[in-house]
């Protein structure tokens, strides 16, 4: 939250267009800590939910999921931006053109996100029970048990963003590294560098927490049996939740 509000408040880190998406991941963050991880903490502490309505139940899971899936997305984005911000932001010298390349696209992939996930939740009828969910296990809905649609969830909203982050850093990396020399004014070689360290350093968070959850979700999408997944699913499960936590002690290293 202090890092949240060092990012709003301040005026510098407010405009600076690099800083633009880790606010939106933080605000993501934060409301994810507020519903989410409180649902859960409550859930456990005194042995029954917040509520007992189907309705809650369904409200929970939404945010659980889309909320991870989106910043997922979200920092994919991030990751082909930097590109942009670094060694190409003549693309954004004009209002039109910060519009058109910084604001849509993150704008596009959260309303997207928002869409699907409540297709997915609330317009498919499913009497799943949720009892495993509420004992640390998680709630697969009936679009998801092993249909195309969950193989699209997969591949596109965990595998595909997964990658793109993989790619991109490295390229970063490695386009920084090589045209460090060509960065002759030392004011644009430090914010160069500040704005690598940032992603990368986030990156490799979001790889290292992430990438279990993928691969087991993987494996049981391609018919590894829920018997042998179960312990891996849980397991990877609640390691995500770490992506926010070290994500944000991170920023406050920085």
């Amino acid at each position: 939250m202090l890092v949240l509000a060092f990012l709003l408040f301040d005026r510098a880190n407010r405009q600076a267009l690099y800083n633009h998406i880790i606010i939106v991941l933080l605000i993501l963050g934060f409301v994810y800590e507020l519903t989410n991880i409180l649902f859960h903490l409550y859930n456990d502490y005194n042995g029954v939910p917040l509520s007992t309505s189907p309705d809650f139940y369904i409200f929970w899971v939404f945010l659980d999921y889309s909320l991870y899936s989106l910043q997922i997305a979200l920092f994919a984005w991030a990751s082909i931006e930097r590109h942009i911000l670094i060694f190409h932001d003549q693309w954004l010298s004009t209002a039109k053109k910060r519009l058109l390349i910084h604001y849509l696209p993150p704008t596009i992939i959260i309303v997207y996100y928002l869409i699907y996930y409540c297709m997915v939740y609330f317009d498919t009828p499913c009497d799943y029970s949720f009892d495993g969910y509420l004992h640390g296990g998680i709630y697969i809905p009936c679009a998801f048990d092993r249909t195309f649609l969950a193989t699209w969830d997969l591949f596109v909203h965990q595998v595909f963003p997964t990658l793109l982050i993989v790619v991109f850093c490295v390229a970063l990396l490695a386009r920084v590294i090589r045209q460090k020399a060509r960065m002759h004014r030392a004011n644009r070689w430090r914010e160069s560098r500040r704005m690598t360290v940032q992603l990368l350093s986030i990156s490799l968070i979001y790889l290292l927490f992430n990438l279990p959850w993928v691969a087991i979700i993987f494996a049981y999408q391609c018919g590894l049996p829920a018997s042998v997944a179960i312990d891996g699913i849980l397991f990877s499960k609640f390691v995500l939740y770490n992506v926010i936590f070290f994500s944000r002690t991170l920023l406050v290293w920085q």
